[in-house]
């Protein structure tokens, strides 16, 4: 049976690789179907080799559509980052940074914040950040 509109998450990790899914990557033995989310929950990703879109991708159900940022402390580093009009990046309850190359966003990037909720994200010495939606 298939992970179907599913979360793959890494807890407490400061080593998930958004790649895990593709190829010869850890994950890569997982069935998976439909829009799927990758999920750092007080984790990080790792720092080598992590460009990535998330993207809804025609016969790859492999290919996270979207990005879920969320408790304690996360952090997408190491690589070019894209969120394409068919993903979504939905950080909640953390305090998130994004370093390393190019942040482009042709979807939507929602950042969480209220009376029960603590979020705040910033970018740190990407070098190109484009945006087409940004929502609190």
């Amino acid at each position: 049976m298939p992970i179907s509109n599913g979360t793959v998450s890494f807890r407490a990790d400061s080593t998930a690789d958004v790649a895990s899914s593709l190829g010869n990557g850890a994950l890569h033995r997982i069935r998976y179907a439909g829009e799927n989310t990758f999920m750092l929950n007080s984790s990080s990703n790792n720092t080598s080799s992590q460009n990535y879109t998330f993207q809804s991708v025609a016969g790859n159900p492999s290919n996270f559509v979207n990005l879920l940022m969320i408790n304690g402390q996360t952090t997408f580093r190491g690589g070019n980052l894209g969120i394409s009009n068919t993903g979504s990046l939905l950080v909640t309850n953390t305090l998130a940074s994004i370093s390393g190359g190019v942040f482009s966003n042709g979807g939507s990037i929602i950042i969480s914040t209220g009376s029960t909720l603590n979020s705040s994200a910033g970018w740190i010495s990407t070098r190109t950040i484009t945006a087409t939606t940004l929502a609190h």
